[in-house]
This record gives C-alpha cells, sequence and structure tokens, in this order.
C-alpha cells in the first residue's frame, strides 16, 4: 500500500497493489507498460492479462466471489500452455554467423 497526495483535495489518497492492476486491467493497453520494463516485449501481453484477472478474481473481498482453487490451477495450466506456444514462435535466427577469431 502506498499513499500518494491529491493536489486538487489536499488530501493523501490510498492506493493498493490490486487496485493499481485493476485500473491497468481498465484501461486497456496498459499492461505491457505495468510489467517489468527489462522483459522488454519478451511475455505474452495477452497471457499476462489474464494471469492479472485471475489475480485480481483470487483478492476478491467476498469468498464467495473468489474462484475454487481446482478451476485457478485450471486455467494457470491453460495460461502456461498459451506462454509455451507463444515462446515456440520465436525461433534464433539461424542465418547470421559470428567469429570471435581476430582476422
Amino acid at each position: 500500500m502506498k499513499f500518494k497526495y491529491d493536489r486538487s483535495t489536499g488530501d493523501f489518497v490510498r492506493t493498493t497493489l490490486v487496485d493499481t492492476a485493476r485500473t491497468v486491467i481498465e484501461d486497456k493497453g496498459r499492461v505491457r507498460g505495468w510489467v517489468d520494463r527489462r522483459l522488454g516485449d519478451s511475455f505474452p501481453e495477452e497471457v499476462v492479462e489474464k494471469v492479472m484477472r485471475l489475480g485480481l478474481e483470487c483478492v476478491e473481498e467476498g469468498p464467495e466471489k473468489r474462484p475454487d482453487m481446482s478451476r485457478v490451477a485450471g486455467k494457470f495450466s491453460k495460461l502456461f500452455v498459451q506462454s509455451e506456444n507463444w515462446f515456440k514462435k520465436f525461433k534464433l535466427p539461424t542465418e547470421i554467423s559470428v567469429s570471435l577469431v581476430p582476422r
């Protein structure tokens, strides 16, 4: 949790990671900017968004709104397969050569 100063009201506003994640999910296209920059484009954005949505379901205030753990495990398994398939699309270039010997 962190507090941000709101200049318009002069008050401090409480912000949590969950609040921030919800805002990111609501604003389409902001997921990429929220993920660690060191990853660059090395992740499937649609899978990350689905994982975030699932995580947000798991932290709902009312226990009756939270998903059953067997459903969570099943969804994570599917998302893992999706990310694996995304990764397999990328291959190292084979038509380049690198020489480490002085010429």
